[in-house]
């Protein structure tokens, strides 16, 4: 029976170490920073699409919606509520039919490019869109491709990029 203590004492002893080791080696970092949506300043698109190639993509300096303006995001729908002022401001913007380019940025870093694409183009974008015309109760809708995703067949969904996620999540701003 002593034997059996012992055991079960190392067993036991083996494990609170061994929990202890792990613990201590996770990497718990909490996200940093805020995301915002940037007009784009210039970019490339590939071969010939919509497709913008973020690799060369130069932002304007300044955020054209601001996170303070990013209520929170639905990432079931792909959809953000925007602050009345946010939507105010998207309301009054002019865009062409060949949409406007946009890139929502983390940290300074891209996390998925797009296109602010009114419903009014009668040109098809095989590239993620959001409409800032259809806004209904201040929420945002990002799609890929216009009028349908079936005009961009193979187009790799960001909109649900784990930064973008944690972010919202630390600040209580995700609905799942």
């Amino acid at each position: 029976m002593k034997s059996l203590s012992k055991t079960a004492i190392a067993i036991i002893s083996s494990l609170f170490f061994l929990s202890v080791f792990l613990s201590c080696n996770k990497a718990t970092t909490e996200p940093k920073g805020d995301a915002a949506i940037y007009l784009l300043e210039s970019f490339d698109t590939l071969d010939a699409s919509f497709r913008i190639d973020e690799a060369g993509v130069v932002t304007k300096p300044e955020p054209f919606i601001e996170y303070s303006d990013l209520l929170y995001y639905d990432k079931k729908n792909h959809t953000f509520k925007l602050s009345k002022s946010a939507a105010d401001l998207l309301g009054k913007s002019q865009f062409g039919v060949y949409g406007e380019g946009f890139a929502l940025k983390a940290n300074d870093e891209i996390l998925y490019t797009g296109y602010f694409w009114p419903a009014f183009s009668s040109v098809s974008c095989d590239w993620i869109v959001i409409d800032p015309i259809i806004i209904s109760d201040r929420k945002m809708k990002v799609n890929i491709g216009y009028p349908n995703s079936s005009f961009a067949t193979g187009v790799e969904d960001k909109r649900n990029n784990k930064t973008l996620l944690d972010i919202f999540k630390r600040d209580g701003k995700l609905i799942d």
